[in-house]
């Protein structure tokens, strides 16, 4: 069992988030891509739950594809229980009306607000707490104050988005940010102090929890619940928690953001090598020897194993500079790890066994893998690595046609990438060879096969196979 491990570079996540102009309760294709989902469908109650309870209130319905308070019942929760994450939803309240979102909140204590921030959902010109800044709506619930003149009137419709990411939060309301702070910091534990939050200690502790509103006596709408994890990569696939994975750099001030969604962080490479068990060394080629020396007296053959994603630097190699035993795993994943699609081919010097599954069971979690022999690391390189590059470019050109023969970019980028994953999905059944499959749309005389005669007078197939034989031998 894979314990902790420590990795030499990152990748980062691009933060994006959905608009409201499409139909209610439902994903777009772009937001599906980006990881979205949907903890309300607009039909059903059905994800949801009583705080420190295994079912439903009955103070809580569905009614014409809206989540509505309607009675007595109690605050709801998620099921689901989220980290990082950005959450997007859709509020109203009627006159006077008062809610909240809450976000981390854990079971347990007598109260949701006894462990969870809150979102005030608030008519700021009706309730007595729209008076108090700190209270208003899209505050930090009585710590942190939001700006006057954001929150629409009683009866319309508010676009809220709550960002947390490590101990960084944001509330947004209406497209503008208008709370941001930093749990557990000085500032935040000051605030805390004199606040009655100070009665709980569990307050705003939870690194990971469930999603909240809360049923406070009024009459209050929801629509458009959609979340995004803002995990990538080992910790998306739920194979190690944030905190498991230490990241090292130079410069770690450059780590700031993935700290901030509680990576341990540093630039000593020894010391973080002490505390776990797998390594993953990804570094420019030139860099690496520098840091197996410096690493080098922290290893520990029977507790180690490294796994090099260093491009060009055999196992000899690695093992030459360290002089010692340790387990030692070369891997070729591409960008697409990031999101859980990517292609790694493996290999080792059939040393230890155990630390190629070990490998493999990383590398599964994070898309497809393959065991190769070492000589073929450097073509894996060009078919699989620069290969993202090569499919992409294809997909541009792609788009590009369609734009000159009529649909605007955003849609013959979307009509391009779609089709391209399609292909890549038929080609990856295992049933029909690629060429099989471009039979089933080629008919006498019609536009498929002229269009494909075309693009190989033009040299389509031989610039691919030309490319990635040139890059194999760069």
């Amino acid at each position: 069992m894979i314990r902790r491990l420590v990795a030499t570079a990152i990748a980062l996540a691009v933060l994006a988030y959905p608009g409201t102009a499409q139909e209610m309760n439902t994903l777009s294709h772009a937001e599906r891509e980006a990881g979205w989902q949907l903890l309300f469908d607009g039909e059903s109650l059905d994800g949801w739950r009583g705080y420190n309870r295994p079912d439903m209130p009955g103070g809580w319905a569905v009614e014409e594809g809206l989540l509505t308070r309607i009675g007595p019942g109690g605050d709801i929760i998620t099921e689901a229980q989220f980290g990082d994450f950005e959450l997007s939803i859709d509020w109203r309240v009627g006159p006077g009306g008062n809610s909240g979102i809450f976000y981390r909140a854990a079971e347990g204590e007598e109260l949701v607000y006894h462990s969870a921030p809150e979102m005030q959902v608030l008519d700021d010109e009706g309730h007595r707490d729209g008076r108090d800044p700190i209270t208003s709506a899209g505050s930090n619930y009585g710590l942190h104050a939001a700006p006057r003149g954001v929150v629409r009137p009683a009866g319309r419709w508010n676009e809220a988005r709550i960002l947390v990411r490590g101990a960084h939060v944001e509330h947004w309301l209406n497209g503008t940010k208008v709370v941001e702070y930093e749990l557990r910091s000085d500032e935040w534990a000051e605030v805390v102090r004199n606040s009655k939050f100070s009665e709980w200690p569990a307050y705003g502790q939870a690194d990971r929890g469930h999603i909240g509103l809360q049923e406070h006596g009024d009459r209050v709408w929801f629509r458009n619940v959609k979340l995004r994890e803002l995990a990538t990569g080992w910790v998306r696939a739920r194979l190690f928690t944030a905190a498991e994975i230490t990241l090292t750099r130079r410069d770690s001030t450059k780590l700031e953001e993935l700290a901030q969604s509680g990576h341990p962080v540093g630039s000593d490479n020894a010391s973080a090598v002490r505390d776990s068990h797998v390594i993953v060394l990804a570094v420019q080629p030139q860099q690496l020897r520098a840091l197996l020396e410096e690493i080098r007296g922290a290893l520990d053959a029977g507790r180690h194993r490294l796994i090099s994603v260093v491009s060009g630097v055999s196992i000899s190699q690695i093992r030459d500079a360290l002089g010692a035993t340790v387990p030692v795993v070369r891997a070729m994943p591409n960008t697409a790890v990031s999101i859980g699609e990517s292609m790694t081919c493996l290999c080792s010097d059939d040393s230890d066994s155990a630390a190629l599954a070990e490998a493999a069971e990383l590398f599964e979690a994070v898309g497809r893998t393959l065991v190769i022999e070492e000589e073929m690391m450097v073509p894996a390189t060009a078919l699989c690595a620069c290969g993202v590059a090569f499919f992409l470019r294809c997909v541009r050109a792609a788009s590009q046609g369609g734009i000159e023969i009529g649909f605007h970019p955003e849609e013959a980028l979307l009509l391009a990438a779609q089709t391209a994953k399609g292909a890549a999905a038929l080609a990856l059944k295992g049933d029909s060879h690629p060429e099989g499959e471009i039979d089933r749309v080629t008919t006498p005389r019609g536009c498929t096969i002229a269009g494909l005669n075309e693009m190989e007078h033009r040299g389509i197939s031989s610039a691919m196979i030309r490319g990635i034989t040139v890059s194999a031998k760069a």
